[in-house]
């Protein structure tokens, strides 16, 4: 599938960043969306919550 996603990286600066080691988060098929629309990301204590609007 090659419809659009959402990875995720881990880094203490932006120059740190791994693409090669970026993580899938979401996809189109596996939430059955053929898009979201500005998704943000909120870190609290510890854990990630994202926050998106289908498209």
């Amino acid at each position: 599938d090659n419809r659009w996603r959402i990875d995720m990286m881990e880094a203490s600066h932006p120059k740190e960043f791994k693409v090669d080691e970026k993580k899938k988060v979401l996809t189109a098929s596996s939430i059955q969306c053929e898009g979201v629309k500005d998704p943000y990301v909120l870190v609290l204590g510890g854990k990630y919550y994202m926050v998106a609007r289908p498209a």
